[in-house]
């Protein structure tokens, strides 16, 4: 019928104008974040998938993933999908905890496919390796079913509390693990930055990975100074009540010796350069012509406990 072409054709033009509108306030206000918050995800999702995919002393593999301050981040909702081996935790305050809890019982309750039916069933049909890895393994048709993440509420800047709390949870303290800490360390003050790390420290069995994302120590002393972009996210989320408070060492000695502080090593130190050449070559990134592929301030560290 026409009136149906039309109100489709109209729908279509007005997500497309939002889009485009939405890019537009985006990139004005912190140029290249819509590509850093996608290679953010990325990122974080295969520096996960490494450590279970890794042998580690005595033939064990990583089966624990641990998610601090998750929010409403879906990670461990999507990587549950054909990894029935793995177990994934996810530890926020008590409050955030059970409303995410809450409204993923309702919005997608637990067994709810994840896959097409015709991907399970040809899933469930290819033959198998035993020594297939919890990470790599072709999803049965169990394992195509989406499970929700054992939700522990507690402080994390509290490392008793929190290794207890998450021990009680089925958290298996002497096996290797991998842990986030995605889009927070800048919001805390630094005290509070370095406690979420201690907490991760005095938790995590050798061999474990810590994955996280920081600004750089200098572009919050100096202002901004030499950080195309950073001037105006900061008064963005100032306005918003939450200020950027804390920095780390971006430079890789540094940035070494405070890993070491920790009780860690550095496995991957990434920047915007090597941000942009990974995750968006096709881009231009030349800050010094503020063409940016992505933000300039913006660093992804992954950290192996000793």
């Amino acid at each position: 019928m026409p009136w149906r072409a039309a109100f489709f054709t109209a729908v279509h033009f007005g997500f497309r104008f939002n889009w485009w509108l939405y890019s537009k306030v985006a990139k004005a206000i912190c140029p290249g974040g819509c590509n850093t918050f996608d290679a953010r995800t990325r990122w974080f999702d295969e520096a996960v998938l490494a450590t279970l995919g890794r042998d580690f002393d005595g033939g064990e593999r990583c089966d624990t993933v641990v998610a601090l301050a998750a929010g409403f981040d879906t990670r461990c909702l999507r990587l549950s999908e054909g990894r029935p081996g793995v177990t994934f935790i996810e530890l926020d305050l008590p409050r955030v905890s059970a409303e995410k809890r809450k409204l993923l019982e309702k919005l997608w309750p637990e067994g709810k496919r994840g896959a097409k039916r015709s991907e399970i069933e040809d899933a469930a049909a290819a033959p198998s390796s035993s020594s297939s890895s919890p990470s790599s393994s072709p999803p049965s048709t169990a394992a195509a079913l989406l499970r929700h993440p054992i939700f522990v509420g507690s402080n994390m800047l509290d490392p008793e509390r929190a290794s207890r709390d998450l021990t009680a949870a089925g958290w298996r303290p002497n096996a290797p693990c991998a842990t986030t800490i995605e889009g927070l360390l800048y919001y805390l003050p630094l005290d509070k930055a370095e406690a979420a790390l201690e907490t991760v420290s005095k938790t995590v069995a050798p061999g474990s990975t810590l994955a996280f994302d920081f600004w750089p120590r200098e572009c919050l002393d100096s202002g901004g100074e030499g950080f195309y972009g950073y001037k105006r996210a900061a008064l963005m989320v100032a306005d918003l009540g939450e200020p950027f408070l804390s920095g780390f060492p971006h430079e890789a000695e540094e940035h070494a010796a405070l890993a070491a502080r920790f009780g860690f090593k550095v496995r991957e130190l990434l920047g915007p350069e090597e941000i942009a050449a990974r995750y968006f070559p096709h881009k231009k990134h030349e800050p010094s012509r503020k063409k940016l592929a992505v933000t300039t301030f913006m660093y992804f560290a992954l950290w192996e406990k000793i």
